[in-house]
């Protein structure tokens, strides 16, 4: 009957052994997952920043355009808009 217990004993250690081991590979998974994520959420950020500062440089080359058309006479200046600011386009991402 002891042999049996220790024999049992000796086993639900084995067993709670392999369960702690993969609860640390569980967090090792998690903490690479959360560090994808950063690196990901970082990455989106950056590249929605680069957008927003070509679709600015892409609002001014078409300022300047408009601008050498009622410049040089391609377009009437009576319709001509004020240039100065467009604030017509919300261009800031939504957090």
């Amino acid at each position: 009957m002891k042999a049996l217990i220790t024999q049992k004993v000796d086993e639900l250690n084995d067993i709670r052994k392999k369960q702690l081991a993969e609860k640390e590979i569980q967090a090792e998974i998690e903490e690479e997952s959360r560090k994808k994520e950063r690196e990901s959420f970082k990455r989106e950020r950056k590249s929605l920043e680069e957008e927003k500062k070509l679709m600015e440089k892409g609002f001014q080359v078409e300022r300047e355009i408009l601008e050498i058309c009622y410049n040089n006479g391609y377009l009437p200046q009576k319709n001509k808009p004020k240039i100065e600011h467009d604030d017509t386009i919300d261009i800031e991402p939504e957090d």
